[in-house]
């Protein structure tokens, strides 16, 4: 029995948003309208199709290569200005890196849109998209500051792909996940009922912190929700020109997203390693070397976030140059490891529609 199945069981009869969704549906008994959105662009000629069976083909080789091609040189461009370069040169790495960087934003967002819809998660989809107009706008120095905005959508798969779902009393069910309640539903009632599923569920996360302050430093999902919260503060505050305080705000939400991820990593761990007895208490390291790739990610992304909150002090920035460059090198191998964990967590107990 899968876990949709079980949720059907456990709890046949419960509130909106809870565990009474029926992914279960049989699947010969579709309309037009309940055709899965991946296989009608799939069989549908034209540009959208080929681009989803590039993506389907090739998403994990765009994720490494452009994202680790930028770091490569941005970190070049740091080294070259902070030594006797040749101007000409510094400026060249550093037009390059930058551009590479936005670049590499851009194929993550429709990398990460791609993800979000094969798990069904509009929200996610949308600031997945997001990033590509942002990695236009915002290109140079700020482009970590801005995509506070999209981060906030993109975010959505990692909380609802971890955030237990609620049973008839309210009370989260360990072992249950959110999106388990629409990702298998048949078709375009899946993308719907996804977004009215998050939309409604909001609140009460909300409600968690109030009553059980806790969670907002324990638990993944509560953890991201509440921080990716603070990047879209930051990010929109920068917008209308307070960018210091944004880039305060964008910042604290970025390492707490890391803790997030961290937690996600340290709590869901895999079993891989047989030298370590799963009876007998793990050790850090232990723990780190079976976590996911969100834990990596996080754990790298509090390193750019550190940089990018010091490079906008004059007295560091007028000794040291090039540090945005530096912080693109750990913002994009985070984002390598940040968007594997998206793919994993999107298609995770998903099952193919036919």
């Amino acid at each position: 029995m899968n876990r949709s199945s079980a949720v059907t069981a456990a709890f046949p009869s419960s509130n909106v948003g809870v565990l009474s969704r029926s992914p279960g549906q049989r699947r010969d008994e579709r309309s037009f309208t309940d055709e899965p959105l991946l296989s009608t662009l799939q069989s549908t000629p034209g540009f959208a199709a080929q681009a989803q069976n590039f993506l389907t083909t090739h998403k994990r080789k765009i994720n490494l290569w452009t994202n680790y091609s930028s770091a490569v040189v941005c970190g070049l461009s740091f080294i070259l200005a902070n030594t006797g370069a040749p101007e000409v040169l510094k400026k060249a790495a550093r037009y390059l890196g930058f551009g590479l960087t936005s670049f590499a934003t851009a194929s993550s967002g429709a990398v990460n849109a791609h993800s979000a819809i094969q798990g069904k998660n509009i929200l996610a989809a949308i600031g997945a998209g997001a990033e590509v107009p942002t990695s236009i706008a915002a290109v140079g120095k700020n482009l970590w500051l801005f995509r506070g905005i999209p981060l906030f959508g993109q975010n959505q798969q990692l909380i609802f792909s971890n955030l237990d779902a609620r049973d008839e009393n309210n009370e989260r069910t360990p072992g249950i996940k959110m999106d388990t309640l629409f990702k298998n539903l048949p078709g375009w009632k899946g993308y719907f009922e996804g977004l009215k599923i998050m939309l409604s569920e909001m609140p009460h996360i909300f409600w968690d912190f109030i009553r059980n302050p806790q969670k907002a430093f324990t638990s993944s999902s509560h953890v991201v929700f509440l921080s990716t919260t603070s990047q879209l503060i930051g990010a929109v505050l920068a917008l209308f020109g307070y960018e210091r305080t944004g880039a305060g705000f964008r910042n604290v939400g970025a390492v707490g997203v890391d803790v997030g991820c961290g937690l996600h990593g340290l709590n869901n761990q895999t079993e891989s390693d047989d030298s370590v007895s799963s009876h007998a208490p793990k050790s850090l390291m232990d723990k780190l070397k079976n976590s996911s790739d969100y834990c990596w990610a996080g754990l790298v992304w509090g390193v750019a976030a550190f940089i990018d909150f010091f490079k906008r002090f004059d007295f560091i920035s007028s000794r040291i140059q090039g540090l945005s460059e530096l912080e693109y090198v750990f913002d994009r191998a985070a984002t390598a490891f940040f968007n594997s964990g998206n793919d994993k967590a999107a298609n995770a107990d998903l099952v193919p529609e036919t």
